[in-house]
């Protein structure tokens, strides 16, 4: 009966100790972007981090400037564009986005944008989609050929979220402030904390106990399987 036992609690620890493989489908289209004829480079090496996003967290998008043999094309038809979350499946992406952001110069420099997502979502793939506007910043620009240019996307991402598909928001506002005064503004403060966060790591007395020091850290898996262990000596 305790062999019994011990084994049920050593498994139930390794079940909460290690992740759990997404149940959400995601789609995965083997698509020829580069066979789009109405298509034109306006970023290149964009992704976001983390690639596992979760409801409640941040996900950065980091976005580059045209490659140079684009580039003064691309900013010759595209005079702002917009970094969105996208819904959708297979290779079409819903014309309403669950999150648009303002219009965006395209960048001179690699760049970033934080988008804060809600403390609750739906349990479904997402992915981060990419809109070209023309000089009016309200219909897309005309590629070469004369169509009206594609949006870029990148490859769909689940988010484990709380809600069951088709109970949340149907669209979210961005509450991460992402204007250059924001940006110029937390560069300040972080300078600022530099000193006090120096003076809290100089030398101290002798401090009490704490896991987290010295060179060995105890993680909660650990911490979990020591307290299993202690369980079954008074099952």
């Amino acid at each position: 009966m305790f062999l019994k036992t011990f084994i049920l609690l050593v498994l139930a620890a390794l079940a909460i100790a290690y992740p759990q493989e997404s149940k959400i489908k995601v789609d995965k289209p083997d698509v020829d972007v580069d066979a789009i004829e109405n298509r034109v480079v306006f970023l290149t090496n964009t992704h976001h981090e983390p690639e596992n996003a979760a409801e409640g967290g941040q996900i950065v998008v980091t976005y580059d400037p045209p490659a140079a043999d684009q580039d003064e094309v691309a900013r010759s038809l595209v005079k702002s564009f917009t970094i969105a979350i996208g819904t959708g499946s297979g290779t079409a992406v819903d014309d309403k986005f669950f999150m648009e952001s303002e219009k965006l110069p395209i960048p001179t420099a690699s760049s970033k944008y934080v988008i804060q997502l809600p403390q609750q979502m739906e349990g479904k793939q997402y992915c981060i989609v990419f809109t070209p506007y023309a000089e009016d910043g309200v219909t897309k620009p005309l590629a070469p050929n004369g169509v009206p240019m594609e949006s870029l996307y990148e490859t769909w991402f689940a988010i484990e979220g709380s809600l069951a598909e088709g109970t949340g928001p149907a669209e979210f506002t961005n509450t991460y402030d992402n204007s250059a005064a924001a940006a110029q503004t937390q560069t300040t403060t972080d300078r600022t904390a530099e000193q006090p966060a120096a003076a809290a790591n100089a030398p101290q007395a002798t401090p009490a106990a704490n896991v987290n020091s010295g060179s060995i850290t105890i993680s909660p898996a650990i911490t979990a399987f020591i307290a299993v262990l202690f369980a079954c000596f008074f099952i």
